[in-house]
């Protein structure tokens, strides 16, 4: 999957490269001495801003070997880090083209950047509200997956990629709180929730639909949905949601105080 190169809007400086002198403006340029070994007994060093051509290029002239290797197939390893953080099959493989350009339009500027570029722990959050099918959820996906694509690439000449991926976690919120409910006090439900809670970057997909049986405060699956968002906003943590519920709708079903918790760092956006 070839995605855009995006600039990460969180450098106040461009970096450039000492070999081509290319910028971060049009490249990924790693900012320090990537990881190698020797091969060789000289050591002529690379400590300076390098992007991926070239430090392939150095490797090679110098006899470097890196003490990694990487799975060349870079789309199969996003695939699977996808999965991993609870992505369904269809959204691992949402496609940029076929975002609705309302959609696309909605989500905040700096936010779009940030994921584009593959940052997430500084994402903005936001929320994405509309009528049910007009593909919130596969846009959501299908910049995710662009964004983490671009950080694959962008690290894969340097360093050796994780087999995991930890930074993010996709909790599709009809599934996981009526899996709550049946499941009780398994130790799954702890493992779900402290996940939810500490990712650097946390999608709620269709929040709202989950069948409401009673208040927050006397369905302990609801409960735990409200301790996820309570300790995201207090830590400060990017959450992005979805949902088919207008603001009314969402405030009679969660309440005015999870509402308020959810948004303050999250804002919808209601797409007509």
């Amino acid at each position: 999957m070839l995605v855009p190169y995006v600039r990460s809007p969180l450098l106040e400086h461009d970096l450039i490269c000492q070999t081509c002198g290319q910028t971060s403006k049009t490249r990924y340029v790693h900012p320090f001495r990537p990881e190698f070994f020797r091969t060789t007994d000289v050591n002529p060093g690379q400590d300076q801003p390098i992007c991926g051509p070239c430090y392939d290029a150095w490797i090679e002239e110098h006899q470097a070997s890196r003490q990694f290797s990487n799975d060349p197939d870079i789309d199969h390893v996003v695939v699977g880090w996808l999965k991993g953080i609870g992505m369904g099959a269809d959204e691992t493989q949402a496609a940029l083209e076929k975002i609705p350009q309302e959609v696309l339009s909605a989500i905040p500027r700096r936010s779009l950047q940030c994921l584009m570029a593959g940052v997430f722990a500084k994402a903005p959050g936001f929320g994405l509200c509309s009528r049910p099918g007009l593909g919130k959820s596969q846009a959501v996906a299908a910049i995710l997956r662009a964004g983490v694509t671009q950080n694959a690439t962008n690290v894969a000449p340097f360093k050796r990629l994780p087999t995991k991926m930890k930074a993010i976690a996709w909790m599709n919120v009809f599934l996981t709180v009526n899996r709550w409910r049946r499941d009780g006090i398994d130790p799954q439900v702890a493992i779900d929730i402290r996940q939810a809670q500490e990712a650097k970057l946390l999608i709620l997909d269709d929040l709202g639909r989950e069948v409401r049986r009673s208040t927050i405060g006397e369905d302990v699956a609801t409960g735990h949905l409200d301790a996820i968002i309570t300790h995201r906003d207090r830590e400060g943590l990017p959450t992005i949601w979805t949902s088919n519920l207008s603001e009314d709708e969402l405030v009679e079903r969660y309440e005015t105080p999870f509402f308020r918790r959810l948004t303050r760092l999250n804002p919808p956006a209601w797409i007509q």
